[in-house]
């Protein structure tokens, strides 16, 4: 199960989830449409939060699978990059960060 089946834990742990992407807007519509998903997603084609967050491939520049848990004040908390989008960071995990705040 994804994180979209964690949300209402995700929430009632009084945080928000949300993606986001370097596709266009008008992509991100329509994945978010066809998945149905309940969440924001963001679109960054310009990849200035990845840049942000440093969760770019100082090698090849390209986005990095990463998850973040960022606390009310915008200080980021839980930080893990994994190396592909096989190895994606389990929902668990997050779950343990958030009820860590």
């Amino acid at each position: 199960m994804g994180l979209q089946g964690q949300l209402g834990e995700i929430r009632g742990l009084k945080a928000e989830l949300v993606a986001i992407s370097t596709d266009a807007p008008a992509n991100v519509r329509q994945t978010v449409g066809q998945l149905n998903l309940d969440f924001p997603v963001l679109s960054d084609p310009e990849k200035n939060t990845f840049r942000l967050y440093e969760v770019l491939d100082p090698h090849d520049g390209r986005v990095l699978p990463a998850a973040l848990v960022i606390d009310a004040q915008g200080i980021v908390r839980f930080r893990e990059v994994t190396p592909t989008s096989v190895e994606r960071t389990s929902p668990q995990t997050i779950l343990d960060a958030l009820q860590r705040l």
